[in-house]
Protein backbone atom coordinates (compact mmCIF):
# COMPACT_ATOMS: atom_id res chain seq x y z
CA UNK A 1 0.00 0.00 0.00
CA UNK A 2 1.22 3.52 -1.22
CA UNK A 3 1.28 6.13 1.16
CA UNK A 4 0.58 9.31 -0.67
CA UNK A 5 2.73 12.36 0.06
CA UNK A 6 0.52 15.57 0.04
CA UNK A 7 2.68 18.92 -0.68
CA UNK A 8 1.93 21.75 1.12
CA UNK A 9 -0.41 24.24 -1.21
CA UNK A 10 0.41 27.70 -1.67
CA UNK A 11 -2.21 30.11 -2.36
CA UNK A 12 -1.88 32.55 -5.32
CA UNK A 13 -3.61 35.72 -4.24
CA UNK A 14 -4.54 37.60 -7.56
CA UNK A 15 -2.69 41.33 -8.56
CA UNK A 16 -5.66 42.83 -8.45
CA UNK A 17 -6.60 41.79 -4.56
CA UNK A 18 -2.83 42.48 -3.51
CA UNK A 19 -3.16 46.10 -5.13
CA UNK A 20 -6.18 46.41 -3.28
CA UNK A 21 -5.05 45.92 -0.02
CA UNK A 22 -2.23 48.42 -0.55
CA UNK A 23 -4.94 51.05 -1.58
CA UNK A 24 -6.66 50.35 1.44
CA UNK A 25 -3.68 50.58 3.94
CA UNK A 26 -2.84 53.94 2.11
CA UNK A 27 -6.06 55.20 2.17
CA UNK A 28 -5.69 54.66 6.47
CA UNK A 29 -2.57 56.02 6.40
CA UNK A 30 -3.16 58.96 5.50
CA UNK A 31 -6.12 59.27 6.83
CA UNK A 32 -4.05 58.84 10.49
CA UNK A 33 -1.79 62.11 9.22
CA UNK A 34 -3.90 64.36 8.10
CA UNK A 35 -5.99 63.82 11.40
CA UNK A 36 -2.57 64.02 13.46
CA UNK A 37 -1.93 67.59 11.43
CA UNK A 38 -5.41 68.77 12.14
CA UNK A 39 -4.96 67.88 16.01
CA UNK A 40 -1.14 70.01 16.02
CA UNK A 41 -2.62 72.97 13.70
CA UNK A 42 -5.99 73.13 16.22
CA UNK A 43 -3.41 72.84 19.08
CA UNK A 44 -1.40 75.75 18.08
CA UNK A 45 -4.10 77.87 16.91
CA UNK A 46 -5.99 77.56 20.35
CA UNK A 47 -2.82 78.21 22.35
CA UNK A 48 -2.04 81.49 20.37
CA UNK A 49 -3.66 84.71 21.96
CA UNK A 50 -7.01 85.74 20.48
CA UNK A 51 -5.89 89.36 20.28
CA UNK A 52 -2.09 88.37 18.67
CA UNK A 53 -0.94 90.61 15.88
CA UNK A 54 1.01 89.01 13.17
CA UNK A 55 4.78 89.88 15.04
CA UNK A 56 6.78 93.08 13.33
CA UNK A 57 10.58 94.20 13.73
CA UNK A 58 12.81 97.14 13.26
CA UNK A 59 16.15 96.97 13.32
CA UNK A 60 18.44 99.71 15.00
CA UNK A 61 21.87 100.08 14.62
CA UNK A 62 23.93 101.43 17.68
CA UNK A 63 26.80 104.16 17.55
CA UNK A 64 28.92 104.57 20.47
CA UNK A 65 30.66 108.49 19.81
CA UNK A 66 34.04 109.28 21.09
CA UNK A 67 36.35 111.73 20.78
CA UNK A 68 38.86 112.12 17.75
CA UNK A 69 41.50 110.00 19.23
CA UNK A 70 39.07 107.33 20.51
CA UNK A 71 38.50 107.86 23.92
CA UNK A 72 36.32 109.53 26.67
CA UNK A 73 33.48 107.36 24.78
CA UNK A 74 29.84 108.44 25.59
CA UNK A 75 27.80 105.48 27.74
CA UNK A 76 26.09 102.94 26.16
CA UNK A 77 22.86 100.93 27.30
CA UNK A 78 20.12 99.86 25.42
CA UNK A 79 18.04 99.08 27.72
CA UNK A 80 17.22 95.85 26.35
CA UNK A 81 14.35 94.52 28.75
CA UNK A 82 12.39 97.58 29.43
CA UNK A 83 12.64 98.54 25.44
CA UNK A 84 11.46 94.84 24.42
CA UNK A 85 8.67 94.62 26.73
CA UNK A 86 7.37 98.54 25.90
CA UNK A 87 7.30 97.50 22.06
CA UNK A 88 5.81 94.04 22.62
CA UNK A 89 2.84 95.82 23.13
CA UNK A 90 2.79 96.67 19.56
CA UNK A 91 4.30 93.17 18.97
CA UNK A 92 7.04 94.93 17.54
CA UNK A 93 10.67 93.02 18.00
CA UNK A 94 13.70 95.38 18.26
CA UNK A 95 16.50 94.13 16.89
CA UNK A 96 19.68 95.97 17.91
CA UNK A 97 22.85 95.28 15.99
CA UNK A 98 26.47 95.52 17.60
CA UNK A 99 27.46 98.84 18.69
CA UNK A 100 29.90 100.31 16.56
CA UNK A 101 32.37 103.20 17.51
CA UNK A 102 32.70 106.51 15.99
CA UNK A 103 35.74 108.95 16.58
CA UNK A 104 34.18 112.42 16.50
CA UNK A 105 34.99 115.05 18.95
CA UNK A 106 32.06 117.20 16.79
CA UNK A 107 29.85 114.51 17.41
CA UNK A 108 30.01 113.84 21.33
CA UNK A 109 28.67 116.87 22.11
CA UNK A 110 26.68 117.88 19.70
CA UNK A 111 25.22 121.44 19.02
CA UNK A 112 23.15 120.25 15.38
CA UNK A 113 20.91 117.14 15.40
CA UNK A 114 20.95 116.70 12.03
CA UNK A 115 24.43 115.98 11.60
CA UNK A 116 24.13 112.93 13.10
CA UNK A 117 22.14 111.45 10.31
CA UNK A 118 20.74 107.85 9.01
CA UNK A 119 23.63 106.47 7.70
CA UNK A 120 24.25 103.11 5.68
CA UNK A 121 21.67 101.33 4.94
CA UNK A 122 18.33 103.67 5.14
CA UNK A 123 16.30 100.47 6.20
CA UNK A 124 18.02 100.47 8.97
CA UNK A 125 17.31 103.03 12.13
CA UNK A 126 20.79 104.64 13.79
CA UNK A 127 21.11 105.19 17.47
CA UNK A 128 24.02 107.64 18.50
CA UNK A 129 24.97 107.51 21.83
CA UNK A 130 26.07 111.17 22.75
CA UNK A 131 27.64 112.68 25.76
CA UNK A 132 25.59 116.04 25.33
CA UNK A 133 22.97 117.21 22.75
CA UNK A 134 21.85 121.19 22.32
CA UNK A 135 19.48 120.81 19.34
CA UNK A 136 16.59 119.02 18.50
CA UNK A 137 14.19 120.95 16.56
CA UNK A 138 15.52 124.39 18.76
CA UNK A 139 18.47 125.16 20.66
CA UNK A 140 17.92 123.85 24.09
CA UNK A 141 21.38 124.32 25.36
CA UNK A 142 23.50 121.57 26.44
CA UNK A 143 22.53 119.37 30.01
CA UNK A 144 18.71 119.53 29.06
CA UNK A 145 18.01 116.79 26.81
CA UNK A 146 17.72 113.26 27.54
CA UNK A 147 17.45 112.58 23.50
CA UNK A 148 16.25 113.14 20.35
CA UNK A 149 14.77 110.96 17.87
CA UNK A 150 12.99 112.09 14.05
CA UNK A 151 10.86 110.23 11.56
CA UNK A 152 14.35 110.38 9.33
CA UNK A 153 15.47 107.08 10.34
CA UNK A 154 17.64 108.31 13.38
CA UNK A 155 17.30 109.38 17.38
CA UNK A 156 20.41 110.02 19.84
CA UNK A 157 20.75 109.76 23.59
CA UNK A 158 22.60 111.58 25.44
CA UNK A 159 24.41 110.91 29.16
CA UNK A 160 21.81 112.66 31.25
CA UNK A 161 19.57 109.54 30.63
CA UNK A 162 22.01 107.16 33.67
CA UNK A 163 21.89 110.23 35.96
CA UNK A 164 17.87 110.18 35.54
CA UNK A 165 17.94 107.29 38.53
CA UNK A 166 19.88 104.76 39.41
CA UNK A 167 18.96 102.78 37.15
CA UNK A 168 18.49 105.58 34.44
CA UNK A 169 15.96 106.98 32.26
CA UNK A 170 14.93 103.58 30.96
CA UNK A 171 12.12 104.34 28.77
CA UNK A 172 14.43 107.60 26.81
CA UNK A 173 15.33 104.60 23.77
CA UNK A 174 12.30 103.87 23.31
CA UNK A 175 10.57 107.13 23.24
CA UNK A 176 12.63 108.43 20.46
CA UNK A 177 11.72 104.98 18.87
CA UNK A 178 8.45 106.12 18.74
CA UNK A 179 9.49 109.42 17.53
CA UNK A 180 11.25 107.62 14.29
CA UNK A 181 8.09 105.78 13.82
CA UNK A 182 5.81 108.68 13.28
CA UNK A 183 4.54 109.01 17.14
CA UNK A 184 4.47 112.46 18.46
CA UNK A 185 4.30 114.05 21.88
CA UNK A 186 0.27 114.64 21.27
CA UNK A 187 -1.12 113.09 19.00
CA UNK A 188 -2.83 109.12 18.62
CA UNK A 189 -4.14 109.39 22.09
CA UNK A 190 -0.63 110.41 23.62
CA UNK A 191 -0.94 113.01 26.47
CA UNK A 192 -1.66 111.11 29.99
CA UNK A 193 1.42 110.46 32.07
CA UNK A 194 0.69 106.95 31.89
CA UNK A 195 1.70 107.33 28.15
CA UNK A 196 5.39 106.13 26.46
CA UNK A 197 5.09 109.19 24.30
CA UNK A 198 4.16 112.14 26.24
CA UNK A 199 6.92 114.97 26.91
CA UNK A 200 9.21 113.55 29.19
CA UNK A 201 8.15 116.76 31.76
CA UNK A 202 4.62 115.02 32.42
CA UNK A 203 5.68 111.41 31.67
CA UNK A 204 5.38 109.27 34.68
CA UNK A 205 8.87 106.95 34.12
CA UNK A 206 8.89 103.51 34.72
CA UNK A 207 11.53 102.50 37.69
CA UNK A 208 10.63 98.62 37.63
CA UNK A 209 10.23 96.65 34.71
CA UNK A 210 7.10 94.80 36.72
CA UNK A 211 5.46 98.69 35.99
CA UNK A 212 5.86 98.36 32.64
CA UNK A 213 2.23 98.20 30.67
CA UNK A 214 0.30 95.71 31.08
CA UNK A 215 1.45 94.91 34.43
CA UNK A 216 2.01 96.70 37.72
CA UNK A 217 1.41 100.35 37.15
CA UNK A 218 0.90 100.16 33.76
CA UNK A 219 3.43 102.65 32.71
CA UNK A 220 4.83 103.29 29.10
CA UNK A 221 1.23 102.54 27.94
CA UNK A 222 1.14 102.60 24.15
CA UNK A 223 -2.83 103.35 22.71
CA UNK A 224 -4.19 101.47 19.60
CA UNK A 225 -4.18 104.54 17.27
CA UNK A 226 0.32 104.81 18.66
CA UNK A 227 0.51 100.68 17.95
CA UNK A 228 -1.60 100.88 14.27
CA UNK A 229 0.64 104.06 13.09
CA UNK A 230 3.93 102.35 14.32
CA UNK A 231 3.37 99.49 12.70
CA UNK A 232 2.84 101.14 9.44
CA UNK A 233 6.41 102.59 9.44
CA UNK A 234 8.99 101.87 6.47
CA UNK A 235 11.34 100.68 8.88
CA UNK A 236 8.84 98.04 10.20
CA UNK A 237 9.05 94.54 8.99
CA UNK A 238 6.87 91.56 9.61
CA UNK A 239 8.91 88.38 10.50
CA UNK A 240 5.19 86.39 11.34
CA UNK A 241 6.25 83.02 12.09
CA UNK A 242 3.24 81.46 11.55
CA UNK A 243 1.59 77.86 11.72
CA UNK A 244 2.62 75.39 9.06
CA UNK A 245 -0.59 75.98 6.40
CA UNK A 246 -2.70 73.27 5.42
CA UNK A 247 -0.47 72.58 2.43
CA UNK A 248 2.37 72.40 4.06
CA UNK A 249 1.03 69.58 6.36
CA UNK A 250 -0.20 68.11 3.11
CA UNK A 251 3.30 67.62 2.26
CA UNK A 252 3.94 66.50 5.13
CA UNK A 253 1.63 63.77 4.72
CA UNK A 254 3.11 62.52 0.82
CA UNK A 255 6.24 62.54 2.61
CA UNK A 256 5.81 60.01 5.04
CA UNK A 257 3.67 58.04 2.82
CA UNK A 258 6.35 57.84 0.43
CA UNK A 259 8.83 57.20 3.04
CA UNK A 260 6.35 54.31 3.82
CA UNK A 261 6.40 52.98 0.28
CA UNK A 262 9.87 52.97 -0.57
CA UNK A 263 10.40 50.68 2.63
CA UNK A 264 7.81 48.69 1.47
CA UNK A 265 9.20 48.20 -1.84
CA UNK A 266 12.41 47.20 -0.79
CA UNK A 267 10.67 44.65 1.38
CA UNK A 268 9.41 43.20 -1.52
Amino acid sequence: MKTLRLSAVRVITPRSEVIRNHARKLKSALRRVLEAGAVIAATAFASAPAHALPVMQVTIQPWQVCDDAGNNCAVTNLFNAFTQKIWAQADIIVNFLAIQQVNSSARLNETNFSDLGNVGDASIIDLWFVNDLSDCGGNYGFGSLYGCGTSGGWFAMTKWVYDFSPIGRVDTLSHELGHVLGLGHNDFGAGGADNLLTSGGSRSIAQDLGDVNPDGLGLEKLTAQQIAEARSSDFVSDVTNSVPEPGTLLLAALALLGARLTRRKAVA
